[in-house]
C-alpha cells in the first residue's frame, strides 16, 4: 500500500488530535479491517455510521471511494463524504476535500474553497495541510501571494517532520522570500528532508557542498548526495554528479561512492556532512 495512504488512513482512524471523534469501537475495528485488506468488512461497519453523520466514518468513507477500496472508485462520491465530514471538523477530511478542489477531483477546481479547507485542517496541526497551505501562499493560489505566509506554515509543516515542508522551507532561506537570505539555515533544513530520502533536497545539499554555501566546501560529501539524488536517474543530478566528479581524484571519487553505499544502507541516517 502507498505509505502516504496508510498515513491518512492511520490518522483517520487514530489521532483524536486531527478528528472531532473519540476513539471507539467501530473506529478500531474499521481500522483492523483495513489494515489487513479487508475493505468489504470496514464498509460494513463506516457505511450505516456515516449515514449516522459519524464525522471518522464519513470521512473514512470518502477515502474507500477516493482509493477504491470495496467500491468502485468515485472522486465525486470521495468529495462528497470528505466534505460531510469536513464541516464536522475532521482535519482529515479538510485536507482531503481541499486537495480533491485543487486538483478539480469530484469537484469544480475551486483554489479559493481550497485554500479555506486546508486552513481549517492546518490550524488543528495538520502536517500536510499546513505545507499545502503555505504553497498556496507562495504560488498566490486562491489568496494573494504572501511570502511571509508561506514561511509560516512551512516551518509548522517542517517542525512536524514532514521532508516536503523542510525542502521547501530551505529553498525560501536559498532566495530570501519570506525570510532573510540565510545559506546556512538552508543547508539546514536541506538536511533534514535529505535524511528522509527527499531527493530534491539531497540535490541541492549537494550543490550546496559543491560550491561550499552554508557549509564547508566538500566534494566527497557533495559527490555523496548528488550520487543518492541521482538513485532514480534524475538528469540534472546525474549531470551535476558527473560535473563535479571531472573536478575530483579518483580516490575522492571512490570515498564519495562508499559513502554512498553506506549512507544508503543506513536508510540516509548519519551520513558524512551533517550540519544540523
Amino acid at each position: 500500500m502507498n505509505h502516504k495512504v496508510l498515513l491518512v488512513l492511520l490518522l483517520m482512524f487514530t489521532q483524536v488530535t486531527q478528528s472531532t471523534w473519540a476513539a471507539t469501537s467501530e473506529a478500531t475495528s474499521a481500522a483492523a479491517a483495513h489494515a489487513r485488506g479487508d475493505y468489504r468488512a470496514e464498509l460494513k461497519i463506516t457505511r450505516p455510521l456515516a449515514a449516522k453523520g459519524i464525522a471518522w466514518a464519513q470521512a473514512a468513507l470518502g477515502s474507500s471511494f477516493s482509493n477504491g477500496h470495496g467500491v468502485k472508485r468515485n472522486d465525486a462520491e470521495a468529495a462528497k463524504w470528505y466534505r460531510r465530514a469536513a464541516e464536522k471538523g475532521d482535519a482529515t477530511a479538510q485536507y482531503q476535500l481541499g486537495t480533491m478542489l485543487v486538483n478539480g477531483k469530484g469537484v469544480d477546481r475551486d483554489y479559493v474553497e481550497a485554500v479555506h479547507w486546508y486552513e481549517q485542517a492546518a490550524q488543528q496541526g495538520h502536517q500536510d495541510a499546513q505545507h499545502d497551505l503555505g504553497l498556496m501562499y507562495r504560488t498566490g493560489w486562491g489568496v494573494d501571494q504572501d511570502y511571509v505566509q508561506a514561511v509560516k506554515w512551512y516551518r509548522l509543516a517542517a517542525t512536524q517532520g514532514s521532508p516536503s515542508a523542510q525542502f521547501d522551507l530551505g529553498m525560501m532561506y536559498s532566495s530570501g522570500k519570506g525570510v532573510l537570505k540565510d545559506h546556512v539555515q538552508a543547508a539546514q533544513w536541506y538536511q533534514l528532508a535529505a535524511a528522509q530520502g527527499h531527493l530534491n533536497a539531497q540535490q541541492e545539499l549537494g550543490t550546496m557542498y559543491d560550491l561550499g554555501k552554508g557549509v564547508m566546501q566538500d566534494y566527497e560529501v557533495a559527490h555523496m548526495w548528488l550520487n543518492l539524488s541521482a538513485i532514480d536517474g534524475d538528469l540534472r543530478a546525474t549531470k551535476l554528479r558527473e560535473d563535479l566528479a571531472a573536478r575530483m581524484t579518483t580516490v575522492q571519487v571512490a570515498n564519495a561512492q562508499k559513502m554512498a553505499r553506506e549512507c544508503l544502507a543506513r536508510k540516509f541516517k548519519k551520513c558524512g556532512g551533517a550540519v544540523w
